[in-house]
């Protein structure tokens, strides 16, 4: 017998009393409404990826401020103890009382007006000072917001994921297994039209 034929009479067993073309038509309608599902998950995670890219961007713009800042606070520790040796240095040497002999020839020396750095050099102190905290301010902002970015990026790369999973897990093998489905029905009812232009070719030649 044409394997055809047997797999006609398996479906006719397996279809008693089922409404071929109604079922048919479900399993279309639910393969749309799988595809549908698909084609949204699919934009949703593909949103998500720009969405990542910008902040993975933004990541690694905070990375390169934090090392340009790290620079620059080294830099100010560095002026602020050289200013504060100045200062410090033209401090103690005040407290150093003046020659007022010669040690040579025991006269009397001139008294000589010393120029000091003190005022210029903590004025500059101050200024690095005020610079130092601006910039520790700057940093303490920009580290919340490379956690804010880091924690969004979690976020959102476990929902891609959650999605990608979705897709290729559940809508995916729905998907195939309704096509499958669809395609066995359509095979019976094609083989089933065939056997019935036979059965009327064969009913002509009895007649």
């Amino acid at each position: 017998m044409d394997t055809r034929v047997t797999k006609t009479l398996d479906h006719d067993n397996a279809f008693n009393g089922v409404d071929v073309e109604q079922a048919m038509q479900d399993v279309i309608d639910s393969l749309q409404n799988t595809e549908a599902q698909i084609s949204e998950a699919v934009d949703q995670s593909r949103e998500l990826s720009s969405q990542i890219l910008r902040l993975q961007s933004r990541a690694a713009e905070c990375d390169l401020l934090q090392t340009r800042y790290a620079s620059l606070k080294t830099q100010y520790v560095s002026d602020i103890k050289r200013l504060s040796f100045i200062v410090n240095g033209e401090v103690e040497i005040g407290h150093v009382p003046q020659n007022q002999i010669c040690p040579f020839c025991d006269g009397k020396l001139p008294a000589r007006s010393k120029k000091t750095y003190i005022e210029s050099a903590q004025a500059e102190l101050d200024r690095i000072m005020l610079q130092m905290n601006g910039l520790e301010e700057t940093e303490n902002d920009l580290n919340q917001e490379k956690q804010e970015i880091d924690e969004n990026l979690k976020s959102l790369q476990a929902k891609r994921d959650s999605i990608e999973t979705m897709i290729e897990k559940e809508l995916q093998p729905q998907a195939d297994a309704l096509r499958q489905s669809l395609n066995g029905y359509r095979a019976y009812i094609q083989i089933k039209q065939e056997l019935q232009v036979i059965d009327d070719f064969a009913l002509s030649w009895e007649t």
